[in-house]
């Protein structure tokens, strides 16, 4: 009678729900070294099962499929690395410039206030000129930092090839193991839920994918018009930024202006990449996200910030990365759970709030799954 009553207890419920997150937590930070590996493996196996399912259809045996999907997957990883790296590595090199323009930059913007607003240069204050040095600094830590973990990171990349040949080889009989956990009686819904969140996952993956080409391709044509410096690095890296509501298209607009200002001696171009950010926002915000990215998930503005918070307090860029989309097929799965469908509620979000988080609707989903199942 005591043991129920203890149970029942709400401060026993939320000592046990505090105990019970911190070894989560705790779990997630010291076991970063394998979960990461095994997490972005899950997640390219679903991008590139649709490729394998389509080269078994052709009489390609599964082994040789699955070869042939990771080889693809390495070459164009492998390129995208390339392309980073040296845009990484000039942006490093150029350093000493940019400092050296940023601080004439400086000095001209202070004869500027003394010409206009009679405020002699002697008595501005010198806080940019104090601090610019440990920015830049700091700023090139953070680039070389890119490049080292560029280069330490291959290691990681093949055994994230590794797991995902294995992941999609076995998928099966991961399926199965899934199954077997569950009551027999709840085969038939489990089975269900698993279908539809593997389809609706490799729906979202994609979308999100072709969001941040579009965007970045968009973005780096844009720069390249106007000459900027690595445009095609800042043009994909605020694709990538635009998947954090509101902060991400604000940082991706302030570093290629920055570039801007330092690299060339007009203030037009640095509101030249202004009005590029804009315009590609246009379209992404009324084109590319309600029509290309159609049929995937919602995730609410809030819910995206946190997350990514969270993600980054435990495994840095890696979990920044990955906490999103792993949060995304956790709504999926909330929302085909009855009693786990009030989370899903709360971390989504409906057409008339669709203004700033990731995904789309997809209330169509059921009536495309149906139209798929009709009998040919």
């Amino acid at each position: 009678m005591e043991k129920s009553s203890l149970v029942n207890n709400s401060y026993f419920k939320i000592a046990l729900l505090i105990i019970t997150s911190y070894f989560l937590f705790a779990g997630l930070y010291y076991a970063q070294g394998i979960i990461i590996p095994l997490l972005f493996a899950g997640l390219l196996a679903m991008l590139v099962l649709p490729i394998c399912n389509f080269l078994e259809k052709k009489g390609i045996n599964r082994g040789l499929s699955i070869l042939l999907c990771v080889l693809l997957l390495i070459l164009v990883i492998g390129g995208i690395v390339t392309l980073f790296g040296t845009q990484i590595a000039q942006l490093t090199k150029d350093f000493p410039l940019i400092k050296e323009k940023a601080l004439e930059n400086y000095h001209s913007m202070q004869n500027f206030i003394d010409a206009k607003l009679n405020i002699p240069v002697e008595q501005q204050g010198d806080w940019i000129k104090d601090n610019y040095e440990t920015f830049f600094a700091g700023l090139s830590g953070v680039l070389s930092g890119l490049l080292v973990g560029i280069s330490s990171g291959l290691g990681n990349f093949l055994l994230v090839m590794i797991y995902m040949f294995f992941f999609l080889l076995l998928r099966e009989r991961i399926r199965n193991f899934i199954l077997q956990l569950c009551h027999q009686q709840d085969h038939e819904m489990v089975a269900t839920v698993i279908e539809k969140t593997k389809r609706i996952t490799i729906k979202y993956m994609t979308g999100l994918l072709i969001e941040i080409v579009i965007y970045g391709t968009l973005s780096a044509i844009g720069f390249a018009i106007l000459g900027i410096k690595q445009g095609i690095f800042f043009g994909f890296l605020g694709g990538i930024l635009n998947l954090i509501p509101y902060l991400g298209a604000l940082i991706g607009a302030v570093l290629p202006m920055l570039a801007a200002v330092v690299y060339k001696d007009s203030l037009f171009y640095a509101l030249g990449v202004l009005g590029v950010v804009l315009v590609v926002q246009f379209i992404d915000n009324n084109f590319i996200t309600p029509k290309v990215v159609a049929g995937y998930i919602r995730i609410n503005a809030l819910a995206t910030v946190i997350v990514i918070i969270i993600g980054g307090a435990l495994w840095g860029i890696a979990g920044m990365v990955l906490f999103l989309p792993l949060l995304g097929i956790l709504k999926i799965i909330f929302d085909n759970i009855p009693s786990l469908k009030p989370f899903g509620y709360l971390i989504g979000e409906d057409k008339q709030e669709a203004s700033a988080g990731v995904g789309a609707d997809y209330s169509d989903w059921k009536a495309k799954e149906k139209a798929e199942e009709k009998p040919v």
